[in-house]
């Protein structure tokens, strides 16, 4: 018997794509605060929405390629 989510998305596992949307949005996330907290700005009226947008940006690329090749890019293993 086929599963729900074989019958709703055939050729595409559903488990996987919430995987790899966590990583995207966990790295997303984390990267935000952790370029927020090292180069952001001292008060909240001088933060600019295209430095966070870059700060996410860089964050959901390495998580998506992670997650989709489930190895870090600077380590050959």
């Amino acid at each position: 018997m086929s599963s729900f989510a074989n019958i709703l998305y055939p050729g595409n596992y559903l488990p996987d794509l919430v995987k790899v949307s966590l990583w995207v949005g966990l790295s997303a996330a984390s990267s935000t605060i952790l370029f927020g907290a090292t180069h952001g700005p001292t008060s909240r009226d001088s933060l600019d929405w295209r430095d966070v947008a870059l700060w996410g940006a860089i964050g959901a690329t390495v998580g998506a390629q992670f997650a989709v090749n489930g190895r870090p890019w600077f380590r050959n293993w």
